[in-house]
């Protein structure tokens, strides 16, 4: 799991800059996108309408024991034209997003995939794409 470490130790120094925030780093979204891609149990996972207006995903690692205090996300989908990662950890108030891609990011597909990943592993629906 060099991803839940790399993202841990990421988003620990990202949380210390304090100012403007970086986002779209290649290093978090490929750390990210392995996290999608590998994430196990499906109790982590749920959805709702997102507050910036798209579909919207939480992922709170170990979700059914305590969570992780890093890895506590959500994912914004807007279809086919745009993806938003922000922290979970907001208590109901905006805050800077680790992503936010449109659809001629050149990571946009693999970020987009990763997600459809988990909606079919937690529908347990046939991978189509």
């Amino acid at each position: 799991m060099d991803w839940k470490n790399n993202l841990t130790e990421y988003i620990k120094n990202w949380n210390l800059i304090e100012n403007i925030k970086p986002e779209n780093e290649e290093i978090f979204i490929n750390n990210f996108i392995e996290m999608c891609k590998n994430i196990d149990d499906i109790r982590d996972i749920d959805f709702d309408e997102g507050s910036y207006g798209g579909k919207q995903i939480r992922i709170i690692l170990d979700n059914a024991y305590f969570g992780d205090p890093y890895i506590n996300f959500e994912i914004v989908y807007y279809t086919n034209e745009r993806i938003v990662v922000y922290s979970g950890n907001h208590n109901g108030y905006w805050v800077p997003e680790f992503i936010d891609i449109d659809k001629n990011h050149q990571k946009f597909i693999d970020l987009q995939k990763s997600i459809f990943d988990i909606i079919y592993r937690v529908l347990d629906l046939p991978k189509q794409i």
